[in-house]
């Protein structure tokens, strides 16, 4: 398998068309996907293993993605324990989902996703997770998770209202746990949330 040359090797996991482009992963990362984008590597996410030596993998990167492949949280198990399985030791994951309250607009999402749902892949709890027992042999933290109330697009109506998706994401992320469990009750859907995690081994 040919792989561009890089300090750190960094890959895209459902690359696709836009979100490569909206993140300016076209260069530095090694986009995955099924379908035909350009990307480095042609393989379904869905089938195992993945093209990559195990403990090879310094970044993995996943946009909109995973909520895709997957009909119920069981079936997250297997790709979590993959991306594991490829991952360095301190290896750096951030994980784009479209939250819950907003992720049924897509007839395609087939779960709605929260942002604890990593907790109990930890052996330690964080400040967005309790204390649980790791159930899967991965070691994995969650360092953060931000908010993000809206996406902007090209659209005219979109740069007027990017003004208040920053103050509003702003006051979103000031408490995660006010926030997961109170605001969106009351203020209406968040349309994504990012996560950051650190591999151990």
């Amino acid at each position: 398998m040919d792989e561009k040359p890089m300090t750190k090797k960094r890959i895209d996991l459902g690359c696709g068309t836009i979100e490569r482009r909206r993140y300016n992963h076209t260069e530095n990362y090694i986009g995955v996907d099924y379908g035909n984008f350009g990307q480095e590597i042609k393989h379904d996410l869905t089938k195992f293993p993945y093209p990559f030596k195990t403990d090879s993998v310094d970044v993995i990167f996943s946009s909109h993605c995973i909520e895709n492949l997957i009909k119920d949280y069981r079936e997250l198990k297997p790709i979590l324990r993959e991306m594991y399985r490829i991952s360095k030791n301190g290896a750096n994951w951030v994980l784009i989902f479209p939250h819950w309250t907003r992720a049924f607009n897509d007839p395609l999402h087939n779960i709605g996703i929260g942002v604890d749902f990593l907790k109990h892949f930890q052996k330690t709890g964080s400040s967005h997770g309790a204390d649980v027992d790791n159930y899967d042999n991965i070691d994995i933290t969650v360092e953060k998770v931000t908010y993000k109330w809206r996406r902007l697009g090209n659209k005219g109506w979109d740069k007027w209202i990017g003004l208040f998706d920053k103050i509003w994401s702003f006051i979103l992320n000031i408490n995660i746990t006010l926030t997961e469990h109170l605001l969106i009750y009351k203020f209406g859907g968040i349309q994504e949330f990012r996560i950051e995690v650190k591999v151990r081994k």
